[in-house]
């Protein structure tokens, strides 16, 4: 797709159109939440680390809980992720990346699908989100935004859908091409790759796939060794490869990024 295209005002309404037609197929078009989303997120003053991205919004607690839902994120605690950027949007219902935050934490990650029910709240956030955008958003924000949404526009089904799949990694790569210096955009199309390839099973270090995948996370960590998301995924990518000692400085370093998150303090 030429990159022109995403980020117009035209392809946002195509895909909020899109989202539209797949909301009203929905049984319940208000997505039930999980028990724990009727109870307050705290917001941690202990246990986070010092990872911040300053996002469009005047509210200082909805940027304090958009960067807790995206350390939360990094270290794998995707339902507290959703829940912090629900937060968030409680501090500020414009914040459109409060809500592509949201619509990020409901996907896939590294150690599995989809969750049960995840689906139709990822739609809504994303729809949300693409709302917000054109007047709430900076030009970075809103491509992510219309990337984020190409994961879920057409979705039927929670499990791996290989053409969407493969169609939102293209989307984060032309965001990535376009913002090359952005660490977090280099993460999502990193994630994106990744996502793209069996979890299980042993990588094959010499593959094209895996040689991008690492190149990316380099180019990420050449610029700052210390990105807590990048330096996860960067162990996860080595460590089934005959090559896991490519990420031993993150495995140094990674522990310190977010101290209170279990995940990410077992991975040294």
């Amino acid at each position: 797709m030429d990159r022109r295209i995403v980020g117009s005002p035209l392809f946002a309404a195509l895909l909020l159109a899109s989202l539209a037609l797949g909301a009203a197929s929905q049984e319940n078009t208000s997505p039930e939440m999980p028990a724990s989303f009727s109870e307050p997120m705290p917001y941690y003053t202990i246990g986070l680390g010092p990872f911040s991205r300053t996002i469009t919004t005047d509210s200082t607690e909805a940027q304090a809980f958009f960067d807790q839902g995206i350390q939360l994120v990094y270290s794998f605690t995707l339902m507290d992720a959703a829940r912090s950027f629900r937060e968030a949007q409680l501090r500020d219902p414009n914040c459109a990346m409060c809500y592509f935050g949201e619509a990020w934490a409901w996907g896939p990650y590294m150690n599995g699908p989809m969750g049960r029910g995840a689906l139709p709240r990822a739609q809504a956030a994303i729809e949300k989100a693409l709302e917000l955008a054109p007047d709430h958003a900076n030009r970075v924000e809103r491509e992510l935004i219309d990337a984020m949404a190409v994961r879920y526009v057409g979705r039927t089904d929670r499990a791996p859908q290989l053409a969407i799949d493969t169609a939102y990694a293209e989307a984060m790569g032309r965001v990535y091409e376009a913002h090359p210096a952005d660490l977090d955009v280099g993460f999502f199309y990193a994630e994106s790759l990744m996502l793209l390839e069996p979890r299980r099973g042993n990588w094959d270090i010499e593959r094209p796939e895996i040689q991008r995948i690492h190149g990316i996370l380099e180019e990420v960590l050449a610029r700052d060794i210390r990105h807590p998301g990048s330096c996860h995924l960067y162990i996860h990518a080595t460590e089934s490869t005959t090559q896991p000692n490519k990420a031993e400085a993150c495995a140094d370093l990674l522990g310190e990024a977010i101290p209170g998150a279990s995940h990410i303090n077992h991975m040294p």
